[in-house]
Parts: C-alpha cells; structure tokens; sequence
C-alpha cells in the first residue's frame, strides 16, 4: 500500500519564492497552504495536520525552527 502526502505547508518571507512554490506544488498536491511569517505558519498548525512542510530557518521574529517545533 503506497501513502500519498496531501497537505502541505510552506514557510517563508519571500513572496516570490512562496508563490512559485506554492504554483509549483498545486499541480501535485490538492492542498497548499502558506505563510510569511512563523506566526501565521504557527496559526496554521493549530488548525491542520500537513504531511509536507517547507520552513524558512530564517524568519523574522518568530524562526523556522521554533515553527519545526510546533510541528513536532
């Protein structure tokens, strides 16, 4: 039986980078969500489970790795 990954959260402060990611991954994934900052990214958590995440170490405020916490 092969698992197949749906949700997938990406994290980071660029736009451009975050759109063509995002654009990138819808066509294979049926949910995409993102977020610019670890706040917003901390808030998505608490509503959804993501089989995927793509962090930004290097956030303002609130850092990637705090985020990666969250996730545990």
């Amino acid at each position: 039986m092969q698992t197949h990954a749906e949700n997938v959260l990406l994290v980071d402060d660029n736009d451009l980078l975050l759109s063509s990611m995002k654009r990138f991954l819808a066509k294979d994934f049926p949910y995409v969500m993102d977020a610019r900052t670890g706040e917003e990214a901390i808030v998505l958590i608490k509503h959804q489970l993501y089989d995927i995440a793509v962090i930004d170490i290097n956030l303002p405020g609130i850092d990637g790795w705090e985020v990666f916490e969250h996730l545990k």
